[in-house]
């Protein structure tokens, strides 16, 4: 279990609110999508086709479930996403939020993000939510969070190809599953979210699994209209966010 750089001014918090799980739908209907993480409060990271036009309904909801306190899970809808105009990322806002049982504003806890360039054999790790299942007699869901490791097997600097995968990105043979999509990937060397998971294949036959993740320094020119810092509100890129709370190394 890779041991999470985590900021937060209220203080240490579990794993399970930084990084969350996507849901589509409502009641009993519900559509296991993808893993985001926390970059900045109320601010997410996730992989972009994620929300592709084949997802984004607004009648048929998407949105996080990261949880407080166990069960407890806060339901906050997405209110504006930027999306990388090349790489397989993208940035979202949430609604601010109360606490269900204390009232209290949430303050999301976020994790440390490290923009150091890896290199092939670099050790890496992911947490994720693949494998989550709804039981459609009782709408109870099972979230099923898992941690990958791997390393670093190829470096593309201008892209794997043309058409399918045409942005920078690194190859591993880290286990990338349905619903880990998203997901922060770590540097084991420092513990700080280096890269976002994309897509994966896993060849059971040859024992060998083929992954590929975004550099997370891709969301760094993003700029978020009228967001907070430090109770001044404006438009400030994502590098600003994360200099100015001191989660962003070089």
């Amino acid at each position: 279990m890779p041991n999470y750089k985590l900021k937060n001014r209220s203080g240490e918090k579990n794993e399970s609110e930084v990084v969350f799980p996507f849901v589509r739908g409502t009641g009993k209907k519900i559509e296991f999508l993808a893993t985001g993480f926390f970059i900045y409060p109320n601010i997410f990271v996730t992989a972009k086709h994620v929300f592709n036009n084949e997802t984004i309904d607004w009648n048929y909801p998407v949105y996080p479930l990261n949880f407080r306190d166990g069960y407890y899970y806060d339901d906050r809808r997405i209110t504006h996403l930027y999306k990388h105009p090349t790489s397989d990322i993208c940035i979202g806002q949430l609604q601010h939020g109360k606490h269900k049982k204390t009232g209290e504003k949430i303050i999301d806890p976020v994790l440390g993000i490290c923009i150091e360039e890896l290199v092939v054999g670099s050790k890496i790790a992911t947490h994720a939510y693949p494998e989550s299942t709804q039981t459609p007699q009782n709408g109870i869901m099972d979230f099923n969070h898992h941690y990958y490791s791997g390393e670093i097997t190829k470096h593309y600097p201008a892209g794997r190809d043309k058409s399918l995968i045409s942005w920078p990105c690194y190859e591993t043979n880290m286990l990338v599953m349905a619903g880990a999509s998203g997901g922060p990937v770590f540097n084991l060397k420092n513990r700080r979210v280096t890269a976002v998971n994309s897509t994966g294949f896993s060849f059971h036959e040859e024992g060998q699994n083929v992954s590929y993740i975004t550099p997370i320094s891709h969301v760094l020119d993003i700029k978020i209209p009228d967001a907070e810092l430090f109770n001044t509100k404006g438009d400030f890129t994502v590098k600003e966010l994360l200099t100015a709370c001191n989660c962003l190394q070089n």
